[in-house]
């Protein structure tokens, strides 16, 4: 399941102590952000190659 980056970083914020500063809040955005992007590459990796595959195949078929 991919998870939609920008949603999960609010989620993250949003739930995170009220107490932290606002630059706090932004880093834990950032962190949350790019935690989501690196657990979605390998997902997005493979629905690219097999896209890519399937496109070889129908190509080669010709």
């Amino acid at each position: 399941m991919i998870v939609d980056p920008e949603k999960f970083a609010l989620a993250v914020v949003q739930s995170s102590d009220s107490s932290l500063t606002v630059a706090d809040k932004l880093g834990l955005f950032e962190e949350a952000y790019q935690a989501a992007v690196t657990r979605n590459q390998p997902i997005v990796d493979a629905k690219n190659k097999k896209k890519a595959d399937s496109v070889k195949a129908f190509l080669n078929s010709y």
